[in-house]
């Protein structure tokens, strides 16, 4: 009985027949997307021979690496959720997908303008503050993910996985912790670019994410038992005590 098991968790990592594609090649394939992204402001730049962008270039890798192995630990079943369930069936979904995608595109090249062409003059001391900013995000990211198996990219009611509210932990202070995280991970990028105008699509990438908080919410309460009772225990949607 546990080889069978121990089996089945190999063939779901290293894929098996069937036409489902393997783990694995799902994260490489996330990992490669990442890495254009990533180098999207040195682009932009022009240039390669930036300090302040390696220095954000070297925070996300390390925190999106060190969170797909903490993630893979904790929550496994999640990792490949995540990446298998990568496209919105939603209509908010979809509009929140273009404005999220497009202004933090806009917010990088925007950085790699602002550092070519000097726009901004920010001192290194907004770099440090944009890095403590990032990694107060990353917790409230971080215990979401490790406490949520269905924490998938993009909202559906997931009954194919026996889908449950979730009240433990850091759900139990906001409904959305994974967003309040995300947006201050946005909000830290300007800071560490030492970039002023990257703030005005950072901004309009944040709230995207009220957006999409208020119309998941009316999926769920449609859709998934007991969630009405828990917007009721925890009133805080992003902010705790605000909103």
């Amino acid at each position: 009985m546990v080889a069978k098991f121990e089996k089945s968790q190999a063939a779901n990592w290293l894929g098996s027949a069937g036409g489902v594609m393997p783990t694995w090649k799902l994260v490489v394939r996330s990992v490669l997307v990442q890495s254009v992204v990533l180098f999207l402001p040195f682009v932009a730049r022009g240039s390669t021979d930036w300090l302040r962008g390696w220095c954000w270039f070297g925070f996300q890798f390390a925190t999106l690496a060190g969170s797909a192995l903490l993630i893979r630990a904790r929550n496994p079943g999640l990792l490949r959720a995540r990446l298998e369930h990568a496209k919105p069936l939603e209509g908010f979904d979809r509009t929140f997908s273009r404005i999220y995608l497009w202004s933090t595109a806009a917010l990088l090249v925007v950085a790699g303008l602002d550092a070519r062409w000097g726009w901004s003059h920010v001192s290194w001391r907004w770099f440090y503050v944009g890095i403590a900013v990032g990694c107060l995000g990353i917790v409230p990211i971080l215990a979401a993910s490790c406490t949520n198996p269905y924490l998938e990219g993009f909202v559906r009611i997931q009954s194919d996985r026996g889908h449950q509210v979730i009240t433990s932990g850091v759900y139990s202070i906001v409904r959305h912790p994974m967003y309040t995280g995300l947006m201050l991970v946005v909000l830290s990028w300007p800071l560490m670019f030492g970039s002023i105008w990257a703030l005005i699509p950072a901004v309009i990438a944040d709230m995207a994410y009220p957006f999409r908080a208020f119309h998941e919410e009316q999926v769920l309460r449609g859709g998934l038992p007991g969630y009405e009772e828990y917007m009721r225990r925890t009133p805080s949607r992003l902010i705790p005590g605000v909103w």
